[in-house]
């Protein structure tokens, strides 16, 4: 019985960095796209458009935590008693967004309401006697801080004010992200966001 013959083609061997950037060369190529019996590469069109879709997607949820986050500070706003109380705190909220969108250097001591207490846990007798503890409240955001970080009074001042302008600085960036380049903001968009957490 005869012997098969071998092949005697000289298959050429694979370079596993060819196969690794494959992709990267068959868009070169301009490969694939719309139709073709290879569906499962991607030419130039179709990785474009599943980059805008990630892009969009991405952006979609950025703005969903930024509503988030916006939320959580409406959601520290008081009961309203009246619809006119209502009217005139988003009002003066607003306000207090719009003049201070730009840049927040330093808080208004008009804005801030200011109480102290007797802070608890170990530390000796100064700090179950005296008043050390402060907290904050900032009236236009309702945004509050509290501080018993040390056995002094002024000392825990101070680090309440830092805390409390990082927190404002931080919601008016949040605020800057959201409304985008038309930076408008308005007690309709304010409200929508409430109702939207409600």
């Amino acid at each position: 019985m005869a012997e098969k013959k071998r092949s005697r083609k000289n298959y050429k061997k694979i370079n596993p960095e060819d196969y690794y950037n494959f992709e990267d060369r068959y868009i070169e190529k301009g490969g694939g796209g719309s139709g073709g019996k290879e569906t499962g590469k991607k030419g130039p069109k179709t990785l474009n458009t599943l980059k805008r879709q990630q892009r969009r997607a991405s952006q979609d949820q950025r703005m969903e935590e930024l509503e988030d986050a916006l939320c959580m500070v409406l959601d520290g706003f008081p009961d309203f008693e009246s619809e006119d109380q209502q009217a005139r705190f988003l009002a003066a909220y607003v306000g207090w967004v719009e003049a201070n969108l730009t840049r927040l250097a330093s808080l208004d001591p008009t804005q801030i309401d200011v109480s102290f207490a007797k802070s608890g846990g170990p530390g000796g007798q100064n700090i179950n006697k005296r008043e050390t503890k402060v907290s904050l409240l900032h009236k236009p955001t309702q945004i509050r801080v509290t501080n018993d970080q040390t056995r002094s009074q002024a000392d825990n001042r101070k680090l309440a004010q830092e805390q409390l302008l990082q927190r404002l600085q931080d919601h008016l960036r949040d605020w800057k992200l959201y409304l985008g380049p038309s930076q408008q903001i308005d007690v309709e968009l304010v409200s929508e966001l409430l109702e939207h957490e409600n």
